[in-house]
Protein backbone atom coordinates (compact mmCIF):
# COMPACT_ATOMS: atom_id res chain seq x y z
CA UNK A 1 0.00 0.00 0.00
CA UNK A 2 1.53 3.32 -1.04
CA UNK A 3 1.65 6.33 1.25
CA UNK A 4 1.24 9.91 0.10
CA UNK A 5 4.31 12.16 0.27
CA UNK A 6 5.08 13.46 3.75
CA UNK A 7 7.79 16.11 4.09
CA UNK A 8 7.30 16.87 7.78
CA UNK A 9 10.64 17.57 9.53
CA UNK A 10 11.19 14.93 12.19
CA UNK A 11 14.72 15.46 13.41
CA UNK A 12 13.89 14.90 17.07
CA UNK A 13 11.07 13.12 18.90
CA UNK A 14 11.11 13.54 22.67
CA UNK A 15 9.53 10.75 24.72
CA UNK A 16 7.78 12.02 27.84
CA UNK A 17 6.27 9.62 30.43
CA UNK A 18 2.53 10.15 30.79
CA UNK A 19 2.87 10.00 34.58
CA UNK A 20 5.64 12.61 34.83
CA UNK A 21 3.88 15.91 35.34
CA UNK A 22 7.07 17.93 35.56
CA UNK A 23 8.37 16.65 32.23
CA UNK A 24 5.00 17.25 30.56
CA UNK A 25 4.85 20.83 31.85
CA UNK A 26 8.33 21.50 30.45
CA UNK A 27 7.72 19.92 27.03
CA UNK A 28 6.14 22.96 25.29
CA UNK A 29 9.28 25.05 25.84
CA UNK A 30 11.63 22.48 24.28
CA UNK A 31 12.91 22.44 20.66
CA UNK A 32 11.64 18.98 19.76
CA UNK A 33 10.04 18.50 16.36
CA UNK A 34 7.60 16.11 18.03
CA UNK A 35 6.64 14.99 21.52
CA UNK A 36 5.62 11.39 22.25
CA UNK A 37 3.56 10.83 25.37
CA UNK A 38 4.63 7.41 26.61
CA UNK A 39 2.15 4.95 28.06
CA UNK A 40 4.43 1.94 27.56
CA UNK A 41 7.96 1.38 28.88
CA UNK A 42 8.21 4.58 30.92
CA UNK A 43 5.07 3.81 32.93
CA UNK A 44 5.08 1.05 35.55
CA UNK A 45 2.35 -1.58 35.45
CA UNK A 46 0.63 -0.24 38.55
CA UNK A 47 0.52 3.27 37.07
CA UNK A 48 -0.83 2.49 33.61
CA UNK A 49 -4.52 2.94 34.39
CA UNK A 50 -3.93 6.32 36.02
CA UNK A 51 -1.66 7.45 33.18
CA UNK A 52 -4.28 6.50 30.61
CA UNK A 53 -6.98 8.34 32.57
CA UNK A 54 -4.83 11.48 32.58
CA UNK A 55 -4.13 11.31 28.84
CA UNK A 56 -6.93 13.59 27.66
CA UNK A 57 -5.80 16.39 29.96
CA UNK A 58 -2.17 15.95 28.90
CA UNK A 59 -3.09 16.15 25.23
CA UNK A 60 -5.16 19.27 25.83
CA UNK A 61 -2.23 20.96 27.59
CA UNK A 62 0.29 20.11 24.86
CA UNK A 63 -1.57 20.10 21.57
CA UNK A 64 -1.53 23.83 20.92
CA UNK A 65 2.23 24.04 21.51
CA UNK A 66 3.58 21.06 19.56
CA UNK A 67 4.10 20.70 15.80
CA UNK A 68 3.44 16.99 16.26
CA UNK A 69 2.02 15.13 19.25
CA UNK A 70 2.19 11.34 19.38
CA UNK A 71 1.19 8.75 21.96
CA UNK A 72 3.09 5.48 22.39
CA UNK A 73 0.64 2.84 23.48
CA UNK A 74 1.21 -0.59 24.96
CA UNK A 75 1.34 -3.58 22.64
CA UNK A 76 -1.97 -3.99 20.80
CA UNK A 77 -2.19 -7.68 21.72
CA UNK A 78 -2.35 -6.74 25.41
CA UNK A 79 -5.27 -5.58 27.53
CA UNK A 80 -3.54 -2.26 28.14
CA UNK A 81 -2.99 -1.75 24.42
CA UNK A 82 -6.65 -2.02 23.53
CA UNK A 83 -7.61 0.23 26.45
CA UNK A 84 -5.03 2.75 25.23
CA UNK A 85 -6.56 2.75 21.75
CA UNK A 86 -10.03 3.35 23.15
CA UNK A 87 -8.77 6.28 25.21
CA UNK A 88 -6.88 7.76 22.25
CA UNK A 89 -9.68 7.43 19.71
CA UNK A 90 -11.44 10.77 20.49
CA UNK A 91 -8.24 12.76 21.10
CA UNK A 92 -6.80 15.35 18.72
CA UNK A 93 -3.25 14.04 18.27
CA UNK A 94 -0.95 13.48 15.32
CA UNK A 95 -0.87 9.75 15.72
CA UNK A 96 -0.07 6.57 17.59
CA UNK A 97 3.28 4.87 18.09
CA UNK A 98 2.92 1.09 17.93
CA UNK A 99 5.59 -0.77 19.92
CA UNK A 100 7.25 -4.07 19.07
CA UNK A 101 5.70 -4.24 15.61
CA UNK A 102 6.20 -7.59 13.86
CA UNK A 103 3.01 -8.33 11.94
CA UNK A 104 1.79 -6.17 9.03
CA UNK A 105 -1.76 -7.46 9.49
CA UNK A 106 -1.82 -6.09 13.04
CA UNK A 107 -0.58 -2.71 11.78
CA UNK A 108 -3.30 -2.67 9.14
CA UNK A 109 -6.02 -3.55 11.65
CA UNK A 110 -4.88 -0.77 13.96
CA UNK A 111 -4.89 1.72 11.09
CA UNK A 112 -8.42 0.74 10.13
CA UNK A 113 -9.55 0.95 13.76
CA UNK A 114 -8.14 4.45 14.25
CA UNK A 115 -9.36 5.83 10.92
CA UNK A 116 -7.87 8.52 8.74
CA UNK A 117 -7.53 11.18 11.44
CA UNK A 118 -4.48 9.58 13.07
CA UNK A 119 -1.14 8.57 11.64
CA UNK A 120 0.96 5.58 12.71
CA UNK A 121 4.56 5.10 13.74
CA UNK A 122 5.80 1.51 13.67
CA UNK A 123 8.51 0.67 16.19
CA UNK A 124 10.80 -2.04 14.89
CA UNK A 125 12.57 -3.51 17.90
CA UNK A 126 12.65 -7.30 17.53
CA UNK A 127 14.41 -9.67 15.11
CA UNK A 128 11.08 -10.63 13.55
CA UNK A 129 10.14 -6.99 13.23
CA UNK A 130 13.37 -6.25 11.35
CA UNK A 131 12.80 -9.14 8.96
CA UNK A 132 9.20 -7.98 8.35
CA UNK A 133 10.01 -4.26 8.30
CA UNK A 134 9.19 -3.67 4.64
CA UNK A 135 5.74 -5.22 4.95
CA UNK A 136 5.03 -3.42 8.24
CA UNK A 137 6.05 -0.02 6.87
CA UNK A 138 3.70 -0.47 3.91
CA UNK A 139 0.87 -2.16 5.84
CA UNK A 140 -1.43 0.88 5.96
CA UNK A 141 -1.53 4.22 4.16
CA UNK A 142 -1.44 6.09 7.48
CA UNK A 143 1.96 4.69 8.49
CA UNK A 144 4.17 7.77 8.42
CA UNK A 145 7.21 6.87 10.50
CA UNK A 146 9.43 3.86 11.20
CA UNK A 147 11.33 4.01 14.49
CA UNK A 148 14.18 1.72 15.46
CA UNK A 149 13.98 0.29 18.98
CA UNK A 150 17.66 -0.42 19.37
CA UNK A 151 17.68 -1.22 23.08
CA UNK A 152 15.09 -3.99 22.87
CA UNK A 153 16.55 -5.30 19.63
CA UNK A 154 20.04 -5.54 21.13
CA UNK A 155 18.63 -7.45 24.09
CA UNK A 156 16.73 -9.88 21.85
CA UNK A 157 19.89 -10.43 19.80
CA UNK A 158 21.78 -11.19 23.05
CA UNK A 159 24.40 -8.58 22.24
CA UNK A 160 27.01 -7.74 24.88
CA UNK A 161 26.45 -4.43 26.67
CA UNK A 162 29.82 -3.09 25.52
CA UNK A 163 28.85 -2.41 21.90
CA UNK A 164 29.55 1.33 21.72
CA UNK A 165 29.70 1.65 17.93
CA UNK A 166 26.51 -0.40 17.42
CA UNK A 167 28.26 -2.32 14.65
CA UNK A 168 26.16 -5.40 15.41
CA UNK A 169 23.02 -3.39 14.58
CA UNK A 170 24.26 -2.12 11.22
CA UNK A 171 22.29 -4.65 9.17
CA UNK A 172 19.07 -3.90 11.06
CA UNK A 173 19.59 -0.16 10.68
CA UNK A 174 20.12 -0.40 6.94
CA UNK A 175 17.16 -2.76 6.48
CA UNK A 176 14.89 -0.34 8.30
CA UNK A 177 16.06 2.60 6.18
CA UNK A 178 15.47 0.54 3.03
CA UNK A 179 11.98 -0.44 4.23
CA UNK A 180 11.05 3.14 5.10
CA UNK A 181 12.36 4.60 1.86
CA UNK A 182 10.52 1.95 -0.17
CA UNK A 183 7.31 2.93 1.65
CA UNK A 184 7.97 6.66 1.34
CA UNK A 185 7.95 7.37 5.08
CA UNK A 186 10.27 8.94 7.66
CA UNK A 187 12.75 6.78 9.56
CA UNK A 188 14.14 7.58 13.00
CA UNK A 189 17.00 6.15 15.02
CA UNK A 190 16.47 4.78 18.52
CA UNK A 191 17.11 6.67 21.74
CA UNK A 192 20.56 6.98 23.25
CA UNK A 193 20.17 5.68 26.79
CA UNK A 194 23.37 7.36 28.00
CA UNK A 195 21.77 10.79 28.01
CA UNK A 196 24.56 12.40 30.05
CA UNK A 197 27.29 11.52 27.55
CA UNK A 198 27.18 13.97 24.65
CA UNK A 199 30.06 12.27 22.83
CA UNK A 200 28.18 8.97 22.59
CA UNK A 201 25.00 10.76 21.53
CA UNK A 202 26.83 12.69 18.81
CA UNK A 203 28.50 9.50 17.54
CA UNK A 204 25.14 7.74 17.32
CA UNK A 205 23.58 10.73 15.54
CA UNK A 206 26.39 10.90 12.98
CA UNK A 207 26.21 7.15 12.42
CA UNK A 208 22.45 7.26 11.89
CA UNK A 209 22.73 10.23 9.55
CA UNK A 210 25.28 8.35 7.45
CA UNK A 211 22.85 5.42 7.21
CA UNK A 212 20.12 7.75 5.95
CA UNK A 213 17.95 8.24 9.05
CA UNK A 214 15.90 11.45 9.19
CA UNK A 215 16.24 11.96 12.92
CA UNK A 216 16.50 10.35 16.32
CA UNK A 217 14.34 9.77 19.37
CA UNK A 218 15.29 11.40 22.67
CA UNK A 219 14.59 10.59 26.30
CA UNK A 220 15.97 13.79 27.84
CA UNK A 221 15.73 17.47 26.87
CA UNK A 222 19.53 17.79 27.01
CA UNK A 223 19.75 15.56 23.92
CA UNK A 224 17.65 17.75 21.65
CA UNK A 225 20.21 20.34 20.57
CA UNK A 226 22.73 17.71 19.42
CA UNK A 227 20.06 15.72 17.60
CA UNK A 228 18.53 18.75 15.87
CA UNK A 229 21.91 20.11 14.85
CA UNK A 230 23.14 16.79 13.43
CA UNK A 231 20.01 16.08 11.40
CA UNK A 232 19.47 19.62 10.13
CA UNK A 233 20.65 20.81 6.74
CA UNK A 234 23.83 22.75 7.48
CA UNK A 235 24.57 26.13 5.92
CA UNK A 236 27.34 24.54 3.84
CA UNK A 237 25.09 21.79 2.51
CA UNK A 238 22.36 24.31 1.73
CA UNK A 239 24.79 26.56 -0.14
CA UNK A 240 26.01 23.60 -2.18
CA UNK A 241 22.44 22.60 -3.07
CA UNK A 242 21.63 26.15 -4.16
CA UNK A 243 24.74 26.24 -6.35
CA UNK A 244 23.88 22.89 -7.95
CA UNK A 245 20.32 23.98 -8.69
CA UNK A 246 21.39 27.35 -10.08
CA UNK A 247 23.95 25.77 -12.40
CA UNK A 248 21.43 23.26 -13.71
CA UNK A 249 18.68 25.83 -14.24
CA UNK A 250 21.14 28.07 -16.09
CA UNK A 251 22.10 25.18 -18.36
CA UNK A 252 18.45 24.37 -19.06
CA UNK A 253 17.74 28.01 -19.87
CA UNK A 254 20.44 27.76 -22.54
CA UNK A 255 18.92 24.62 -24.03
CA UNK A 256 21.26 22.16 -22.33
CA UNK A 257 20.31 19.08 -20.33
CA UNK A 258 23.56 18.84 -18.35
CA UNK A 259 25.55 21.42 -16.39
CA UNK A 260 28.99 21.42 -14.84
CA UNK A 261 29.96 22.77 -11.42
CA UNK A 262 33.52 22.68 -10.10
CA UNK A 263 34.38 19.85 -12.47
CA UNK A 264 31.24 17.82 -11.65
CA UNK A 265 28.53 16.84 -14.07
CA UNK A 266 25.11 18.07 -12.90
CA UNK A 267 22.11 16.20 -14.28
CA UNK A 268 18.39 16.31 -13.54
CA UNK A 269 18.71 13.82 -10.66
CA UNK A 270 21.22 16.11 -8.94
CA UNK A 271 18.89 19.07 -9.42
CA UNK A 272 15.99 17.10 -7.94
CA UNK A 273 18.10 16.20 -4.91
CA UNK A 274 19.14 19.84 -4.54
CA UNK A 275 15.50 20.96 -4.61
CA UNK A 276 14.69 18.41 -1.90
CA UNK A 277 17.54 19.65 0.29
CA UNK A 278 16.48 23.29 -0.16
CA UNK A 279 12.87 22.40 0.65
CA UNK A 280 13.89 20.47 3.76
CA UNK A 281 16.08 23.37 4.95
CA UNK A 282 13.17 25.76 4.52
CA UNK A 283 10.84 23.54 6.53
CA UNK A 284 13.43 23.05 9.27
CA UNK A 285 14.02 26.76 9.61
CA UNK A 286 10.28 27.36 9.78
CA UNK A 287 10.20 25.24 12.91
Amino acid sequence: MSQSADHTPRRSVLFVPANNGRAIAKAPSLPADAVAIDLEDAVAEDDKDAARAALAGIVDSLKREQPELWVRINATDSAHGMADLRAISPLDITGVILPKVENPDAVHRTGVLLGDAKQLTVMIETPRGVLNAAACCAAHENVRVALLGGQDLAADLKLPPDNPDRQALNSAMQLLVLAARAAGISVLDSVCADYQNEDILLAECEQARQFGFDGKAAIHPAQLDVINRTFSVSDAVLAEAEAVLASFETAVAHGKSVATLNGRMIESLHAAHARAVIGRASRERAR
